[in-house]
């Protein structure tokens, strides 16, 4: 992973592979990338994938109607990132009501079951709660379900919590693609 300061504060994407299929799933990460004009970086944790980047001659729409394009064979999941919390200066407090706020903003979407997604990682494990997060989604009058119509996906890294929501799509063979709509 390149020096901090060289990425952007949020990624364009999350990228995770399939069991034991990481170097399969860089490999589809890299031509997706190239095609896109972006960069993928390993995030540290096995099988995790960071897609950085923003192209000049690319918008969101077009970025979107590509991932849409492509199909994954190695990927299990592909998270846009709607929202990102930088977990700068230790401040738990106010990452925990940032974070809860952007989770009222994706939940005031919907209605009926969501499906919940929490893979955290490293330093941000520290700061978010599963739990805490479902009784939030029940306190708002909705139902955590695994089979929901509408996911809410938190992927925790060690120094940003990227949060994506909307319906679930295809990316390939058991590949879901989040954050599109």
């Amino acid at each position: 992973m390149p020096p901090e300061r060289d990425l952007p504060v949020c990624p364009a994407a999350v990228i995770v592979a399939k069991p034991k299929r990481t170097r399969w799933c860089l490999e589809e990460a890299w031509d997706l990338a190239t095609v896109l004009g972006l960069r993928v970086f390993e995030s540290g944790n096995t099988g995790v994938f960071l897609l950085w980047g923003d192209s000049p001659h690319l918008s969101r729409e077009g970025f979107l109607d590509s991932l849409r394009r492509y199909k994954f064979s190695f990927a299990s999941r592909v998270v846009l990132s709607r929202a990102c919390i930088r977990l700068a200066g230790e401040d738990r407090d106010r990452i925990v009501k940032e974070a809860y706020s952007v989770i009222k903003k994706a939940l005031s979407r919907t209605a009926g079951g969501v499906r919940l997604i929490i893979a955290l990682r490293g330093k941000s494990k520290g700061y978010l709660d599963e739990y805490a997060i479902s009784d939030f989604i029940r306190a708002s009058g909705l139902r955590v379900d695994r089979r929901g119509p509408y996911i809410l996906d938190l992927e925790g890294f060690d120094n940003n919590i990227i949060v994506s929501w909307g319906r679930p799509r295809s990316c390939g063979y058991q590949c879901l693609l989040v954050g599109v709509d």
